[in-house]
């Protein structure tokens, strides 16, 4: 057994004895906590090293082992042979377990270690052996000599497979670390809301919700900003490498990690309210928190299992029936437990009273509403990605979706969300007649916009492909819709966050104040981030041209006012350093003249310092270390300073009648073959220096390439952005002289980019500032 995989056993090993332990102090009230808190630290200890030990293996490129080797290459700068541990699914899945362990980690050093945190711990181990056993079944440290007996131990491959070239750019080094560290970060709040759903059910009393909420907001949110930063960062990479002029096309990985996300904004939303009243969502908030864990396993499945058919899925493995089993048992322990505290609840109708009265229109129903959009928005993700691989399993025929059903039956209610959204910000129970008359005002301007159409191109989708007069009446409806729906329900939902920003603003602690900020920008983020999306999809521009290497004037694209002018193309060439051979066939010169006169043929290398070309001849003067040569073959052009390698007869005081002149020693050799020093290429890459214009302005200019790797090639588009538009160039490789080129206009993308800024910004002042949640934390620790 190899050390990485002694370092697995060992994890199992001591992660299942501390489940023991806690077992047994919880039901016989055995004091084991100090044998626990450092049996967990070494745990956390054991994986870290294991964890370190292949992302060393990475770094030295051993590929001995065949997780190394499948890959990446010696060649590889560092940072990607740091992308290479995280690059299949047995480096993801220790990384899984790894991550878990910092869970149980931090849960180990709380000050408070109540029964509640216990359960909490049992349960954060129990998902960290689950890993543990899925990476010793799958392990990445197996060598190659273990999966081949009968190679020699002393073979070694030359080098390793190469990470695939999609990978090989900065954004995708950052963006599975950072959706990984999102997806094991619910571990804590999946453990704290089972626990709490659990213990509620027997005794729901202000100790148990106090122990639920001092830990569940504050994980859900670090869970959250790492999985808006791993989404925009894959969305970002997408853009700029895969090259197809957007950065979201409802592919399945991608898609996968938005479903989690869509899900935990709802429980968010639910525990926001918990907060502040016991009773309110205290079945449906740690219920959605618990399927946004099983959601985030699913993402897990869809990325790595190999099953989905994605453009993001670069790696495959044979875990996905286990993974599968965890997301369908978490659902049911969270619907079943979240079934029977509804069927044991006393207050049922809490909800419906609003400062003293009974009511269906107040604040909780209001967020009910909102919560429900959020998981019908969940749903509709989910079963547009799922659908396609029951089709396949079940039927073996590969079917999609399509962008338009994501689109047609996610825009009404992303419409119906801000509209909510809005009001649920702005509520406040003296003013809800006024609040309600206004909330039915934007309703009615959001239907009168959504049927103004200046063009046929106004609609939310193309839909002319998909649906005909046969279709249902409600698609054509929805697909049909105008744009310009999406400006009231922005308006509302940014007023709204305003007035509320405004109104407690007010409060004395600058903490509170900082917290408002937050929510505001928050709420800005996203109008910005789905306005952004709505109109760079909808109005954006593509033409395809070709521009000739060596013409600098201006190409105009037929039937538009856009031209192209060719600013310059390049190739450059990256080297393996120390790749070159030094093993050039024949003698060097030194060795040629110890053996004159005791062969017949000779063979010998050296570089060309003279050519003297005669009417058959070409004369060459060879040097190598100092020593010099003459040469005669058939006549050949030979660059000066070029190494050749030639074959010949030796013939002393050799006189040319053409050149007039006696050679004491020259080689007749009737071939020769210029040998190449050149090292081993790493990567080619054409680059196309373009301008774009409209009409005489230029709006754009950049580069864009086309890189070839030893095992594929990527293309890097050129982008040169603005804040009103985009502009796009796609290079895929030049066909003899002519570059093809692929040009879009992307207007008012940059809305996206600021609003995930904003988004991330926001979600930073809440995690930091927020003063009930910073107050228990301290406590806690």
């Amino acid at each position: 057994m190899n050390l990485g995989n002694l370092l697995l056993y060992s994890a199992f090993s001591i992660g299942s004895l501390i489940i023991l332990l806690l077992l047994i102090n919880l039901i016989k009230n055995i004091q084991v906590e100090r044998y626990v808190q450092w049996l967990v630290r070494a745990f956390f200890m054991i994986l870290l090293a294991d964890m370190s030990l292949l992302t060393y293996y990475f770094i030295v490129s051993d590929i001995s082992v065949n997780y190394v080797w499948t890959f990446t290459s010696k060649y590889l700068p560092l940072l990607y042979k740091l992308s290479g541990v995280l690059a299949g699914q047995q480096g993801t899945l220790l990384f899984w377990a790894f991550l878990i362990s910092i869970s149980a980690l931090w849960i180990n050093e709380r000050k408070e270690y109540s029964d509640f945190i216990k359960k909490v711990q049992i349960i954060v181990l129990l998902l960290g052996l689950f890993f543990i056993a899925l990476t010793i079944k799958e392990s990445p440290f197996i060598t190659i000599y273990d999966l081949y007996p009968d190679l020699p131990r002393d073979f070694l491959p030359e080098d390793g497979a190469g990470l695939n070239p999609l990978l090989i750019d900065p954004w995708m080094a950052v963006h599975p670390p950072v959706i990984f560290i999102a997806y094991a970060t619910m571990t804590i709040p999946f453990a704290v809301a089972v626990v709490y759903l659990i213990k509620s059910i027997k005794e729901d009393t202000l100790k148990v919700y106090s122990e639920w909420s001092h830990i569940v907001t504050f994980w859900c949110r670090i869970s959250w900003l790492f999985l808006t930063w791993g989404i925009a960062v894959g969305g970002f990479w997408a853009y700029k490498v895969l090259g197809w002029g957007g950065y979201w096309a409802w592919d399945p990985v991608e898609t996968s990690s938005l479903i989690p996300w869509i899900l935990l904004t709802g429980a968010l939303h639910a525990l926001s309210e918990n907060r502040k009243k016991k009773e309110s969502y205290n079945i449906l908030a740690p219920v959605l928190v618990a399927l946004s864990f099983s959601l985030v396993v699913y993402a897990t499945l869809v990325t790595r299992s190999g099953f989905f058919e994605s453009v993001h899925a670069f790696s495959t493995g044979q875990t996905g029936f286990y993974l599968l089993i965890l997301v369908v048992v978490s659902i049911l322990v969270s619907l079943i437990l979240g079934s029977i505290k509804y069927v044991k609840r006393v207050d049922r109708h809490v909800e419906d009273i609003d400062n003293g009265e009974i009511t269906l229109v107040n604040r909780t129903n209001i967020f009910y509403l909102a919560i429900l959009l959020f998981v019908i928005l969940t749903f509709i993700s989910f079963w547009g990605i799922t659908f396609p691989a029951l089709t396949k399993l079940a039927m073996g025929k590969k079917i999609g979706m399509g962008i338009s059903f994501f689109n047609i039956w996610s825009y009404p209610f992303i419409i119906l969300l801000m509209l909510f959204g809005g009001l649920g910000l702005n509520y406040k129970h003296s003013e809800k007649k006024k609040q309600l008359r206004v909330f039915g005002l934007f309703i009615l301007i959001t239907l009168i916009a959504a049927v103004i159409k200046p063009s046929e191109s106004w609609k939310i989708v193309e839909y002319s492909a998909i649906i005909n007069p046969e279709k249902p009446f409600l698609y054509r409806l929805i697909g049909g819709a105008s744009p310009l729906s999406i400006i009231p329900p922005s308006i509302y939902l940014t007023w709204g966050a305003s007035e509320r920003l405004l109104r407690r603003f007010k409060s004395k602690s600058m903490e509170l104040k900082i917290k408002e900020v937050g929510i505001f920008i928050i709420h800005v983020g996203v109008v910005l981030i789905i306005a952004g999306s709505v109109v760079s999809t909808l109005f954006d521009k593509e033409f395809s041209t070709r521009v000739t290497i060596g013409n600098s004037e201006l190409v105009r694209i037929e039937g538009t006012p856009y031209a192209v002018k060719l600013l310059g193309f390049d190739t450059e060439v990256v080297y393996i350093e120390d790749s070159a051979s030094n093993d050039i066939p024949g003698d060097s010169l030194d060795e040629f003249y110890t053996k004159i006169g005791e062969e017949d043929v000779y063979l010998v290398h050296g570089k060309v310092e003279e050519t003297v070309q005669t009417e058959h001849n070409t004369y060459m003067k060879l040097v190598d270390n100092g020593r010099e040569l003459w040469v005669a073959t058939n006549r050949v052009d030979i660059p000066k300073g070029a190494l050749v390698v030639l074959s010949g007869n030796v013939m002393f005081d050799f006189a040319s009648p053409t050149l007039n002149r006696v050679f004491d020693i020259i080689l007749f050799a009737p071939h020769v073959e210029v040998y190449s020093m050149e090292p081993e290429r790493y990567s080619t890459t054409e680059l196309v220096k373009v301008a774009v214009y409209n009409g005489h302005n230029k709006i754009g200019e950049g580069t864009a390439k086309s890189i070839t790797y030893k095992n594929g090639n990527v293309n890097k588009v050129m982008i040169d952005r603005s804040l009103t538009k985009d502009v796009y160039v796609i290079y895929t490789g030049k066909n003899g002289q002519e570059i093809p080129l692929t040009i879009k206009i992307k207007p008012y993308v940059s809305w996206t980019w600021v609003g995930v800024v904003l988004f991330s910004v926001g979600i930073l002042f809440i995690l930091f500032f927020d003063p009930v949640v910073k107050e228990r934390r301290y406590q806690a620790e």
